[in-house]
């Protein structure tokens, strides 16, 4: 007996054709199936964040809005998964490999006021706040 509900025609990521009996298309799926030696991959999660991240034409990364590229690790627009809390899984969103390198190991509340003080203080002549340095999650 066939299967009474009807498969999606396209991925149910980003909409471009896949294979009848697939869910997604041959880019998601690689991008979900990506080995991350240091964190359990949650599947749905990762599903979630691309799901957030496509813009209808591409992926952009949560935190700058660029595009990122999906076939390029040397690239600085790779395409990374990210916690914005570290080790929190719940937490993960599409962020470029330089934008996620930046964050590091702060949360993103850190990350936020880091870069405001960086560019609103230090860049702009005034005095840069070094409370901000006080990381929760800084493991180095």
């Amino acid at each position: 007996m066939a299967d009474p509900t009807p498969k999606p025609a396209g991925c149910i990521i980003c909409s471009r054709p896949k294979s009848p009996r697939a869910v997604y298309c041959k880019l998601c799926k690689k991008l979900i199936d990506r080995k991350d030696d240091r964190v359990k991959v949650i599947t749905k999660l990762r599903v979630q964040a691309l799901k957030d991240a496509w813009d209808g034409q591409c992926f952009r990364c949560y935190y700058s809005g660029v595009r990122v590229i999906e076939d390029d690790p040397d690239s600085p627009r790779y395409l990374r998964f990210e916690h914005r809390t570290p080790g929190d899984e719940s937490s993960v969103v599409i962020a470029s490999a330089l934008m996620n390198d930046m964050k590091s190991d702060m949360d993103e509340s850190e990350f936020r006021e880091a870069v405001k003080q960086i560019y609103g203080k230090f860049f702009e002549g005034s005095k840069f706040d070094e409370a901000v340095m006080d990381l929760k999650y800084w493991r180095r």
